[in-house]
């Protein structure tokens, strides 16, 4: 699944289910389907299966997937990642008219690199819940498939400084042109050719815009993917293949990946890596928690900035990773990353073992860190945890930039971890 296909292959995969997974609700619909396929099976997070069951739990834009301990004594090896990423989304009553154009206001979700959404093929896509033709209320994802808006930018002419400092201001050059016309139509009205069905009447939704554009593999001899949403969907498909190639040779320890919703606006909601979903999980589904935490390890894999080779200044000194050279472990004295020597020398050795090459990074120290899921869930869970992730350019743009090797590294190395059943030893591999 992993180790008999050739980069190409796997990141035509992987580049397939990006595209497929416009909102973090669709990822989570494609991550229980292929859960599914495999034979997991849909529980509730307090729910008690048997010994070494493959389960899984769904909870919106969240998904928490398992194969439980075969011994109530074995530990756990935790991968996790997050469906989530910056974007456009509509504000409550969201559309109007502005001299004959059919616009949409919208409010950014997390760090918005807010430039490249200027002149991008934009289309739409959430879950709405509606109240069905039956009177029941239901949640229906749904996508315009193609693009229906855009974000005109304002022409030089205009804006003779443009080059130089033009800024973008979230509440007035954002807003959406979906098209020209008299009348202003429902959400119901709207939504409805792209998933909902006859009778459903909108009561609310999470109405997000994408690029539409698909993923590409660029580079003079193909080395680069090029595609929205890689972080932090990169992590999220490798994090899922390596357990399901892990599944097949399952041992005594727990195996477990959470695919977590709104880390980029910092987590704290019930499906976030602040919440309580996954300790939920860890109390249900096998085993005494606070007895095997010491033979449990978390992995959070989130992507990692590789060297910008037009803003070289913007790096550390010998920090400097660059794409398709190996996973980045990721390092930070203020506990922005959870990192620390002995996660760090238990994936040294796995990446030795396994022959894939690693490589270290730390920010620069009069630049702010950004974090992710690995210090809270860590701090939520009393659980050593490491940060890691594939190096990307452009992060948080509309498009971003990973090395084709990279992807594939990062799920075999996940996967060797899910064997480990020692976390001092490399020879349980």
């Amino acid at each position: 699944m992993i180790d008999d296909v050739s980069p190409l292959a796997f990141n035509q995969r992987l580049l397939e289910f990006i595209d497929a997974s416009p909102t973090p609700w669709h990822a989570v619909d494609n991550l229980v389907q292929a859960l599914e396929g495999a034979g997991f099976q849909s529980i509730q997070a307090t729910d008690t299966p048997a010994p070494g069951s493959a389960v899984y739990v769904r909870a919106a834009g969240a998904v928490v997937a398992a194969i439980t301990p075969a011994n109530a004594i074995a530990g756990w090896r935790l991968v996790g990642a997050h469906t989530d990423s910056p974007n456009l989304r509509f504000k409550p009553n969201a559309l109007y008219l502005q001299d004959g154009y059919l616009m949409a206001s919208v409010e950014t979700y997390g760090g918005v690199l807010m430039n490249p959404w200027f002149d991008r093929e934009l289309g739409l896509a959430g879950r709405a819940v509606v109240v069905d033709a039956s009177g029941a209320r239901v949640t229906r994802l749904f996508d315009s498939e193609r693009a229906v808006a855009m974000v005109p930018s304002l022409a030089i002419h205009l804006d003779r400084e443009a080059n130089k400092e033009r800024t973008v201001n979230a509440e007035q050059h954002l807003n959406l042109v979906l098209g020209q016309g008299d009348d202003v139509p429902t959400l119901t009205e709207l939504l409805m050719p792209w998933g909902l069905e006859h009778g459903d009447r909108v009561l609310a939704a999470d109405v997000c815009a994408y690029p539409v554009q698909p993923s590409d593999i660029i580079g003079l001899a193909g080395e680069w993917l090029l595609a929205p949403r890689l972080d932090n969907l990169l992590s999220c498909f490798a994090g899922l293949q390596a357990l399901l190639t892990a599944s097949e040779t399952a041992g005594e320890v727990g195996m477990l990946l959470v695919c977590n919703d709104h880390e980029e606006i910092g987590s704290q909601s019930t499906v976030g890596a602040d919440g309580p979903l996954l300790a939920k999980c860890l109390d249900h589904w096998g085993g005494d928690w606070e007895r095997v935490v010491e033979d449990s390890m978390m992995v959070s894999a989130d992507n990692a900035h590789g060297l910008h080779p037009n803003y070289i200044d913007k790096h550390s000194r010998n920090q400097q990773v660059v794409l398709n050279a190996g996973p980045v472990l990721k390092v930070n004295a203020n506990q922005r990353y959870a990192s620390e020597p002995e996660t760090l020398a238990c994936m040294v050795a796995l990446g030795e073992a396994l022959d894939i090459p690693l490589q270290q990074f730390a920010n620069r120290a009069d630049l702010g860190c950004g974090s992710t899921i690995g210090p809270i869930t860590a701090s939520k869970l009393g659980v050593r945890t490491l940060d890691i992730g594939a190096p990307t350019f452009a992060m948080h743009s509309t498009r971003e930039t990973a090395g084709h090797r990279d992807p594939q590294w990062l799920a075999q190395l996940l996967c060797g971890f899910y064997r480990l059943h020692d976390l001092g030893q490399t020879d349980s591999v």
